[in-house]
């Protein structure tokens, strides 16, 4: 006799296959199976990654009368337990209620434990460090989906053992109209985004044309289920800064899904990288602006290189991370379009394929901007030290595809 669990993964497992480009409301079929809020639990961050935690999940609730849960935790050597109320939502074009519970006022670098209820399972989460006194981890990518390419680049991804992940934009592939995808993408995070010590590896995320109803030039409208898990993280507009502690800062960007490139977003960048800076910063985003596929004089990547490169180059941002193409690409270190063999230039890393069917590369080595490129599903592991930040290309295999290392002074 199947188990409701064993069951659920069935019916993924079918779904997998298809669901990635079909437009659809969800199918009652895997609804019904979210009554456990662990098959969709996932952690992110809307404030300050250091005191904070938001905690998310979705359950059937085919009455729109959803239960009401309270989430206990604690953190690890505490002997009593705290409880919150979780906020609900419905989530759109679904008979599915979304919970969040958002932890503030946590301690730096601890590890907290959770449950739902006081008999249920015991899941951990680990908030940010204060300050960078020894080694971070983070892991970076896009372009996932639900292809198999994608569990196994998250499996890779997570024995690396990062702090978080950061995806810039098309997550779930769900084009604003598919529930499925996401429920099968959050299920997947779930299982396998886990670090040795079994915390939830936290998600933070960019916008990417397959959020949106119609990818690009749109309103928040066509990006339902994006905004309704990530919302609070982009209230007004679609990209925002997150700041740890004096030691890193990332910065996501709309590549024109739904805000211009140009104007208000432009400005923006530029009065957030006035700002002092912490000791690394990096911007991520989907669309090239130095594409390894698609052709190099698109209007979009033309329009990053002429409004964000400037940018990166004026304050000093060692490294971006693009997406979309479905490649793997490292550029040399560039100002004003141009390799530089010394001193600061700016290396933009990436072109997202954590899951994506991977595509054959158009700008190839002989083009002198490009040091490194491959067609290969892939992540990138970023280590930090007070001294260094070290890169690493890792395919869905473990195979390393490419490494590059720069020191804070040459950085700088």
């Amino acid at each position: 006799m199947f188990t409701r669990k064993v069951t659920f993964q069935i019916i993924l497992t079918t779904l997998v296959l298809w669901v990635m480009h079909t437009p659809m409301y969800a199918s009652d079929a895997i609804e019904k199976q979210l009554t456990r809020p662990d098959l969709t639990l996932f952690t992110t961050w809307y404030a300050d990654p250091t005191t904070s935690m938001v905690i998310q999940w979705l359950l059937y609730t085919p009455e729109h009368e959803p239960e009401i849960i309270r989430l206990r935790w604690q953190a690890d050597d505490a002997q009593h337990w705290q409880s919150l109320q979780a906020q609900q939502a419905p989530f759109p074009k679904s008979k599915l209620t979304r919970y969040r519970v958002e932890l503030t006022n946590l301690e730096p670098d601890t590890l907290y434990r959770m449950r739902f209820g006081y008999e249920g399972p015991i899941y951990t989460f680990r908030t940010a460090p204060k300050k960078l006194t020894d080694k971070l981890v983070f892991v970076a990518g896009g372009d996932a989906g639900n292809w198999p390419a994608a569990v196994q680049v998250s499996q890779q991804a997570a024995e690396c053992d990062p702090l978080f992940a950061v995806l810039g934009g098309d997550l779930a592939y769900a084009n604003g109209v598919n529930v499925d995808a996401w429920i099968v993408f959050l299920n997947n995070w779930r299982k396998h985004m886990l670090r040795s010590d079994k915390s939830l590896i936290p998600l933070i995320v960019a916008i990417g044309n397959h959020e949106v109803e119609g990818s690009f030039n749109k309103s928040r409208e066509m990006a339902p289920f994006f905004f309704n898990l990530f919302g609070p993280y982009f209230p007004d507009t679609t990209y925002n800064a997150m700041t740890f502690g004096n030691y890193l800062q990332l910065i996501m960007l709309d590549t024109q899904h739904i805000s211009p490139i140009a104007g208000e977003q432009t400005n923006w960048l530029k009065e957030t990288l006035q700002k002092t800076p912490p000791t690394y910063r990096y911007a991520i985003y989907h669309v090239p602006g130095y594409p390894s596929h698609r052709e190099f004089e698109g209007e979009l990547s033309q329009a990053v290189r002429e409004n964000w490169s400037p940018l990166f180059e004026q304050y000093k941002v060692p490294v971006v991370l693009e997406n979309h193409d479905h490649c793997y690409k490292r550029t040399h270190p560039l100002i004003n379009k141009k390799p530089v063999t010394s001193g600061f230039g700016v290396v933009y890393i990436g072109d997202g394929a954590w899951g994506g069917e991977i595509r054959d590369v158009r700008q190839t080595l002989q083009n002198t901007l490009y040091a490194k490129t491959q067609k290969v599903n892939h992540f990138i592991q970023v280590t930090l030290t007070p001294q260094s930040q070290h890169f690493r290309a890792i395919s869905n295999t473990g195979d390393v595809v490419d490494q590059m290392t720069l020191t804070h002074s040459n950085a700088k």
